[in-house]
């Protein structure tokens, strides 16, 4: 995974950063030939403005950094608030899974970097972010790390200049909050996790968060009733009229996400063996089949 790395703009927080190269998507150019005045009687204004929407087409499917990517900024209203992010670090799931469409970004976090064998470095992590840009994810969740809220913020802000689309995800500890606290008011988005109790979603919103992550299958584990806990969290957010949303994750079955899904909770960190299991359908694959076979048939039809 080792890539060239190259001086990039700065992001949120201020400090520059590094990224991996990557190529830039151009804007289209604009014809000419639409105009109904011959090329010499077009006026300098008119140029202005031709420039001027090119320009604005170009920051559509340009991200921050200048990094080409998905047009995020405008979700379509049938996604409605649906945010779906593959929970992983490996590079090769995110290949299989971003291209689909389906996915909003990518969640990680220090146990996962371990088992895709990434170094917990910032510049590493800038490396990985790139490429799941590249790759199509409008938001990238990383995660700080240290021993004091000193710490915590000093690489909670390096994770967050990598890109403004940096969420630095903290857990909920007494720290954390602290941590989180200062790195909000400097402008980053932030995920509290490591959420197993029902009170501790109104610390998160307390603190300003973006996001709470509970983990909903270490709940159940721990005897939990990790459903009913989730929905009522769900509730106290509503009910203090905050914008943070829950970010359930450690999910262990397709039913747990859309029955959640079907109460109203909106954002879900999903692990890969799940994400096969969406995707993963014997009536709809046959049913492609189907299709399929009897398009090859009408083709042959027409040119007898």
């Amino acid at each position: 995974m080792v890539q060239m790395l190259m001086q990039r703009p700065q992001g949120p927080l201020g400090s520059s950063l590094f990224l991996s190269d990557t190529s830039v998507l151009k804007a289209a150019s604009v014809s000419s030939s639409s105009s109904q005045q011959p090329r010499s009687h077009v006026s300098h204004v008119s140029l202005i403005n031709v420039q001027a929407s090119t320009e604005k087409q170009r920051e559509s499917v340009v991200g921050p950094n200048g990094i080409a990517r998905s047009e995020g900024g405008s979700s379509s209203s049938c996604q409605g608030k649906l945010r779906l992010f593959v929970d992983s670090a490996n590079v090769n799931t995110w290949r299989q899974w971003l291209p689909s469409g389906t996915f909003y970004g990518v969640t990680t976090n220090p146990i996962l970097l371990e088992k895709a064998k990434v170094a917990c470095h910032v510049k590493s992590l800038a490396v990985l972010a790139n490429r799941a840009f590249e790759l199509g994810a409008k938001e990238v969740q990383l995660q700080t790390w240290g021993g004091s809220v000193k710490e915590l913020v000093a690489t909670g802000s390096e994770l967050a200049n990598i890109d403004s689309s940096i969420v630095v995800k903290i857990p909920v500890t007494k720290d954390g909050l602290e941590a989180a606290s200062k790195l909000i008011n400097q402008g980053a988005q932030v995920t509290m996790t490591g959420v197993y109790s029902v009170h501790q979603v109104l610390l998160a919103a307390g603190v300003g968060a973006s996001y709470a992550a509970p983990y909903l299958g270490r709940m159940i584990a721990l005897g939990k009733p990790g459903l009913q806990d989730i929905l009522e969290m769900q509730k106290i957010i509503k009910g203090v009229n905050s914008e943070m949303r829950l970010l359930v994750a450690s999910i262990r079955s397709v039913e747990q996400l859309t029955t959640l899904a079907a109460q109203g909770v909106n954002s879900f960190a999903v692990p890969e063996t799940i994400v096969t299991q969406l995707f993963n359908d014997p009536d709809t694959e046959k049913a492609a089949t189907e299709f399929a076979q009897a398009s090859s048939r009408n083709a042959v039809w027409l040119f007898l």
